[in-house]
């Protein structure tokens, strides 16, 4: 049967175009802001953020033009964390390879145009979700950037890479978008990706992608540590990538 096309309600659409500028990597905009990124009056936008913030999807600061998500967005990211099959089934999985290298493992997800980490492992404590001060991590710099953005089809990609800069973050980051797309092709045909010291001076991350039963990935995740030592362990972290991803993919869309 055909599918009928839906239209959108415009509105709609627009105060959720405005709530996924928070997802990006100003926590806080003014009106002013959110006008010109979204390319609306600045009346249009304000009648939006009114409705939002009465609603408390969004909240003014105190003694100041800025506005922040508000409590209900917690809520319903919570909420979401609580459900989501992800979460809950790789749990295991990650907390092996935590304590197996001794090192951070992330679990990501692309929200809007970002690459946002939703759960981080590591072997001396228990995960913590939200990580704070590094939820949002670089596309092109990044493990799980780079996963994501290899097994999302080409209009989800070009999505994500619209206007996106290339900035040179260490002096190994891929800097163009052409090396950008080199590398996630070779992401796509091993399923393995590397951030090779391009995040953060002296560290770097092996990855791998979570499937779902689309082919699409709909998580990745990474072991990232001192470059010392994941460069030392490589072959076998790459092993245990490979494992972890095919054994979570199958457990996932199993059921």
């Amino acid at each position: 049967m055909k599918k009928t096309k839906t239209r959108p309600i415009h509105s709609i659409d627009r105060a959720i175009d405005l709530l996924m500028l928070f997802s990006e990597n100003d926590t806080r905009l003014t009106i002013s802001e959110m006008s010109e990124r979204l390319g609306v009056p600045k009346t249009t936008v304000r009648g939006i953020v009114n409705t939002l913030s009465n609603r408390n999807l969004l909240e003014q600061r105190d003694g100041s033009a800025e506005y922040t998500l508000g409590g209900v967005m917690f809520l319903l990211g919570m909420k979401y964390m609580a459900i989501s099959d992800v979460i809950s089934k790789c749990s295991t999985f990650m907390e092996r390879l935590a304590f197996k290298y001794h090192e951070s493992v992330n679990v990501c997800l692309a929200v809007g145009r970002t690459i946002t980490i939703v759960m981080r492992y590591a072997p001396d404590r228990s995960h913590i979700s939200h990580p704070a001060g590094s939820a949002i991590i670089p596309t092109h710099a990044s493990c799980s950037g780079k996963t994501l953005l290899a097994f999302m089809n080409d209009e989800q990609r070009e999505y994500m890479l619209e206007n996106y800069k290339f900035e040179a973050i260490t002096p190994k980051t891929l800097t163009t978008r052409e090396d950008f797309i080199k590398e996630i092709d070779e992401v796509r045909r091993t399923r393995i990706s590397f951030d090779n010291e391009e995040y953060i001076p002296g560290m770097a991350g092996i990855g791998g992608p979570i499937f779902g039963a689309t082919g699409s990935a709909i998580a990745a995740f990474s072991v990232f540590g001192t470059a010392e030592k994941i460069y030392s362990l490589q072959k076998d972290i790459i092993s245990e990538i490979l494992f972890t991803s095919a054994q979570l993919t199958s457990k996932l869309n199993i059921g």
